[in-house]
């Protein structure tokens, strides 16, 4: 809907100057209300061979943009960010993506090219693994036994969440508002804006090159160290609110785009984009056999990390192995805390190299 808004009625410079602080406004809010739900403490007791599994997954994208970098980059003078924005959403997700826009400061018709190209091979992925993968992972990979149907599944924190939104997916605004306590959400709206202002605040500290930067990094920061107080960790409609953000983002993303440039950049974008998911999913099968992971353990982390950890419980269920769910999950949370870090890092360096 912004992209067809942005091309036919609200086409003036004034709409984009309007949509561009939407977008930058809607990204520094969602990062400290997603993030405020993080469990940090709970990280440690997902099974140390999905722990290990996302780790790899990680090593894999970082290996993979890396060989892209003689095989794309005179042709993507951009490659850089782009390396930096694919790193991020094949760690974490969709939130990373468009946090690190603002914080790379991506083009934003290239980003929306990115997005499309993501979109596209996420559901290409999601097919592949609910029907083949397992099979053809089998191959390479130990298949683990798996526990009779009915066996008990370790709570998890953050599995209540997960499993709500992976059925109930962005419920009306007000039926979120509507359920969620008022004083509580308030709180984390208020911290929010505090650590957003604070964050602002230490960026005037750094070079005008650097400051969009340390915002978003310096929100993201002070959001994790705030989720080790409980009462901001479990406020119910913190995250949807969040979710909400990143769509408001997503729609002032497509108001900004020329329809036409993003079409022209997108088939080098297309292709660097089904190079990162299909050659860092290689590596990860390699690294997974050489460190002796399982099927079912690299399947599960691997779709928390290229898609999102809603998607575990359908990827675990097709596997029969509902052990891996809370876990899963877990190493997706992992993927959006540390996403903007890793982004930011590569994209520094391969500047720096470059």
């Amino acid at each position: 809907m912004g992209i067809l808004l942005g091309n036919t009625v609200l086409r003036s410079q004034t709409a984009f100057s309007t949509f561009d602080l939407v977008a930058t406004v809607s990204v520094a809010l969602s990062i400290p209300l997603m993030l405020f739900t993080l469990d940090v403490r709970s990280w440690g007791k997902a099974t140390g061979s999905v722990m290990l599994g996302m780790v790899l997954a990680s090593v894999s994208v970082l290996i993979t943009v890396a060989v892209g970098v003689p095989l794309f980059s005179a042709a993507l003078p951009e490659y850089p960010q782009l390396a930096g924005l694919l790193v991020g959403v094949y760690t974490g997700g969709t939130p990373n993506l468009a946090a690190l826009k603002i914080a790379l400061n991506v083009d934003n018709d290239l980003y929306l090219a990115v997005h499309a190209a993501d979109v596209a091979m996420g559901a290409l992925y999601v097919l592949f693994f609910i029907t083949v993968a397992k099979r053809v992972f089998g191959w390479f990979l130990t298949v683990p036994v798996v526990p009779e149907e009915g066996a008990t599944v370790e709570p998890h924190p953050g599995r209540e969440l997960y499993d709500s939104t992976l059925h109930t997916r962005f419920p009306f605004v007000v039926d979120v508002l509507r359920s969620s306590p008022w004083l509580p959400l308030a709180r984390n709206v208020g911290l929010t804006f505090a650590a957003i202002a604070v964050s602002f605040g230490l960026s005037l500290l750094a070079t005008p090159e650097f400051q969009t930067m340390v915002v978003i990094l310096g929100i993201t920061t002070l959001a994790i160290a705030l989720s080790f107080s409980r009462p901001v960790r479990e406020t119910k409609g913190s995250f949807e609110l969040g979710e909400y953000c990143i769509l408001v983002f997503s729609f002032a993303a497509g108001a900004m785009g020329d329809i036409r440039r993003i079409l022209g950049a997108s088939p080098m974008v297309f292709l660097l984009v089904i190079f990162t998911v299909v050659v860092s999913m290689i590596v990860h099968v390699i690294l997974s056999k050489l460190f002796r992971l399982d099927r079912n353990s690299m399947m599960v982390v691997s779709t928390a990390a290229i898609c999102s950890p809603p998607f575990v419980g359908l990827v675990a269920g097709v596997l029969g192995d509902k052990r891996l769910i809370a876990p899963g999950i877990t190493a997706g949370i992992v993927g959006y805390a540390v996403g903007n870090y890793l982004g930011v890092l590569v994209s520094r360096l391969l500047l720096l190299l470059g």
